[in-house]
């Protein structure tokens, strides 16, 4: 069990992680001798956020399954990563949640979904040049990948609304990666508006 971590790097310092029960970890029922369970981590709750990763992997077919959440990660910590980013403005509130699975099968169709949301983002600047308002983006992927070819279902990037704007960008099409000289594919971007007067 680990548990009240702590830890200083010039000049940072980071939140109190705690570890409740020690990660969870399922074990191979032996149901399936050529499936192998990678394990499964989930380190609980804390302050900072929490965060879950758990896989399978088969041997016979030498495909894999992976998935990993994200929950209620806020500026606790978050705020020891991106405050050095920022220099003299200083992170006042976020939160970060989202969720990814990927499928790989070698042989097959290979999948990867994704959704990630950050919201209530609100940075101090004492020269006044960013918003005091929250911000939020959001991202969503849906794509499957095949041996020489990958579907783009959805790539879409939203961020903080305006009057002006929806502020929606939406990337879809197929990708032919057939021929080692060249890449062809048919993609459409498409955003009815776009203000980001906000970020700027």
């Amino acid at each position: 069990m680990l548990a009240n971590l702590t830890g200083q790097g010039r000049p940072d310092q980071f939140p109190r992680f705690r570890e409740h029960d020690g990660p969870r970890r399922e074990q191979n029922t032996g149901a399936n001798p050529d499936q192998q369970n990678l394990g499964q981590i989930d380190p609980g709750r804390n302050a900072g956020g929490t965060f879950e990763i758990a896989g399978k992997y088969n041997t016979a077919h030498e495909s894999a399954q992976l998935t990993a959440s994200l929950s209620g990660f806020n500026q606790n910590g978050l705020r020891p990563f991106l405050e050095p980013l920022l220099a003299d403005k200083k992170l006042v509130s976020i939160a970060v949640n989202g969720n990814a699975s990927v499928q790989y099968d070698p042989k097959g169709s290979s999948a990867i979904k994704a959704s990630m949301q950050v919201a209530n983002l609100v940075v101090s600047d004492p020269k006044r040049q960013l918003p005091a308002t929250p911000l939020e983006a959001r991202l969503e992927i849906d794509t499957a990948v095949k041996k020489q070819s990958a579907d783009i279902r959805q790539f879409q990037i939203t961020l903080t609304p305006t009057k002006r704007a929806q502020n929606l960008v939406r990337l879809q099409g197929e990708v032919d990666y057939s021929q080692s000289n060249a890449v062809r594919g048919n993609l459409k971007l498409t955003a009815d508006s776009l203000d980001v007067t906000k970020l700027l």
